[in-house]
């Protein structure tokens, strides 16, 4: 059985401290929490808690219906580790601005899933060509999110 040390959860901001000007109340942020953290280990700190303090907020549309939202945080993060954990793959992470192509590539599997279409982006802003089997309804959209190949 795997545990998870972190939560992932979507948000309504409530409130904010007087130096955040990233996130206003009033915003849907998707976050990571650190309730079960063993440095931490207080349940109150939880995704699931009607007010919470985050380790990181990243905005998400309005547009964005709740279902969809909530599954970016876990999908990212799953893409995330098995790409970059050293205990996986353990491929360059990406930086703020793309990497230059390396001239490497990786195959992903599944890239039209909410995983994979994560690992896609994420392969390609480390620099690497993404190749994609994938089903030829799938390849437009595998393209536009960054495949080099599907």
């Amino acid at each position: 059985m795997a545990v998870l040390a972190r939560e992932l959860g979507l948000h309504l901001v409530v409130s904010v401290g007087s130096g955040v000007t990233r996130i206003r109340p009033g915003d849907r942020v998707f976050g990571l929490y650190r309730s079960t953290s063993a440095a931490v280990n207080d349940p109150a700190q939880g995704a699931f808690q009607s007010y919470t303090e985050d380790l990181t907020s990243n905005i998400t549309t309005s547009e964005t219906p709740y279902p969809e939202a909530s599954l970016f945080p876990l999908a990212m993060l799953t893409a995330s580790s098995a790409l970059f954990d050293r205990a996986q793959l353990g491929l360059y992470l990406p930086e703020q601005q793309a990497r230059p192509s390396s001239g490497k590539a990786v195959i992903i599997w599944g890239g039209s899933s909410s995983v994979g279409c994560c690992a896609i982006q994420l392969a390609v802003a480390a620099g690497y060509e993404v190749y994609i089997p994938a089903s030829t309804h799938n390849h437009a959209l595998m393209q536009k999110i960054g495949a080099t190949h599907a």
